[in-house]
Parts: structure tokens; C-alpha cells; sequence
């Protein structure tokens, strides 16, 4: 993918969150919450700001423009955009780019990392063997999806998962027989739009273990 301005950006391997305000600020996460940027090549207006949130949906198959001023997009890489544009916002575009992980760390690496206990693996492989129903709730970059990833990876290699997602983000898994199902917008005449609840229907009738 192309970021323009943003290159620089997220090309750093320890940025996760890429922020831009209506007015060009750039505030990135590092894993240590949102910082404004310094010194790093500014969009020239608001119409700027606008053109390059337009110009990343348009990217990534994803439909920004008068009539749909909300996209929430993601690409085959895990590179996940949310831009809402004018005049939603005061001004351009308010833009979130959320990056997955470089790496896709396992149980033992994120108890490690002090995400969980250690005592706490044995119990979360036995979850996942039992096939048990498991809830992870939390805020916005609290790991929630890198945890997910992390579980689905203990699943044995004969198991088929089936993942149902609003907009991708598991990425790879690890495991062979995994059927990855995202959701899709309707079309410009509003059709073909396909539903988490249609998926969920669909995914039932695919052998998920």
C-alpha cells in the first residue's frame, strides 16, 4: 500500500495507531498511547487531509465520498482505516489507521509482554482444546485481536476454523484449514451488502470444529 506523507510513518515497526486531524496533525502510538508528531512532513489544508483519506479508501476497494462519508476499510496486509470526512468532521477528514503486528506472538510471548499470568497458560490451552466458548472484551488497543490470534494458533492442526469478522483483521493464524470471512459493504446502487448475521448463518454450514 501507498501513504503518501505517512511513509515514513508506518514504515517504523513500533507504530501501531496513525492519527490525522481535519487540520493535518499526525499523532502516532508507539505503545505508549497517542503523541503528536513533530517534524514530520504536514498535509498542506483540510482538502488535503480529505483527498488522501479518499484517495487510501479508494485503495483498499472501499467507497468515501458525499454520499458515503464513513468508510471503515482494511487491507489483505491487516492495515485497518476508519476516515469519516466533511462535514461529519468540521474540516478535511478525521483518519485512523490501526497496524497489525509485525510479528504474531504466541501465549507464552504475550504472558512474557505481562498481558496475562504465567499460571494463566495452562488454563487458556485447556480452553482451546476443550473448544470452549471464550468472551475477550476490552478498549481500543488492548490487545484484544492479538490475543484471539494467539488462541486460534493453539488450535490443533486438524481443526478447520471459521472466522467471521467485520472487517479483517486476524490476518494469518497459523492454522491450514482456515476459512477467513469478512463482511462487504453494499455497492453503489446499495446492493450486495453482506451482514456479520448472514456470515454467521453461512459459517454454521461450513464444518467449523
Amino acid at each position: 500500500m501507498r501513504f503518501g506523507p505517512l511513509d515514513p510513518i508506518m514504515s517504523d515497526p513500533s507504530v501501531t495507531d496513525v492519527a490525522v486531524t481535519g487540520d493535518g496533525t499526525v499523532w502516532t502510538d508507539r505503545g505508549c498511547g497517542m503523541v503528536r508528531e513533530v517534524g514530520v512532513p504536514t498535509f498542506r489544508s483540510p482538502r488535503s487531509v480529505r483527498e488522501f483519506a479518499v484517495g487510501l479508501c479508494a485503495q483498499m476497494g472501499c467507497r468515501l465520498d458525499d454520499a458515503s462519508p464513513i468508510a471503515d476499510a482494511a487491507s489483505p496486509e491487516g492495515v485497518r482505516v476508519n476516515a469519516v470526512i466533511a462535514p461529519l468532521v468540521p474540516d478535511g477528514a478525521s483518519l485512523s489507521i490501526r497496524v497489525q503486528p509485525r510479528d504474531a506472538p504466541g501465549l507464552d510471548a504475550l504472558a512474557g509482554r505481562g498481558m496475562m499470568p504465567l499460571s494463566w497458560l495452562p488454563l487458556l490451552r485447556s480452553l482451546v482444546r476443550r473448544r470452549a466458548n471464550i468472551l475477550i472484551i476490552g478498549g481500543t488497543g488492548s490487545g484484544k485481536t492479538t490475543l484471539m490470534r494467539a488462541l486460534l494458533a493453539e488450535c490443533g492442526g486438524d481443526e478447520r476454523v471459521v472466522s467471521v469478522e467485520e472487517v479483517r483483521e486476524l490476518g494469518s493464524i497459523g492454522v491450514a484449514n482456515h476459512v477467513p470471512l469478512a463482511t462487504r459493504n453494499a455497492n453503489v446502487e446499495g446492493a450486495g451488502a453482506v451482514g456479520l448475521s448472514d456470515l454467521v448463518r453461512a459459517s454454521l454450514r461450513m464444518r467449523p470444529d
